[in-house]
C-alpha cells in the first residue's frame, strides 16, 4: 500500500526507522559472483520445482 493510504487509516503507524543494506548477503557473507559466492540458477533448479521457484520469486515481488 501507498503510504498516505496507511496514514489515512489512523490505527496504522508508519515505521521511523527502516534499516537498509546495499548488498546481499548469504550465510553472513556479501553475495558476489566475482568470487564465485551466489546462487546460481541451475543449482536452484535441480534442487526445487519450478513452481517452487515462482512462488518465492512473486513473494519478493521479483516477478508479478
Amino acid at each position: 500500500m501507498r503510504p498516505a493510504l496507511l496514514l489515512a487509516q489512523e490505527e496504522y503507524k508508519l515505521p521511523d526507522e527502516v534499516v537498509g543494506n546495499e548488498f546481499l548477503n548469504l550465510e553472513n557473507q556479501k553475495i558476489s559472483t566475482s568470487r564465485n559466492y551466489a546462487v546460481w540458477v541451475h543449482d536452484l533448479v535441480e534442487i526445487l520445482e519450478p513452481d517452487q521457484i515462482r512462488k518465492g520469486l512473486e513473494r519478493f515481488r521479483i516477478i508479478s
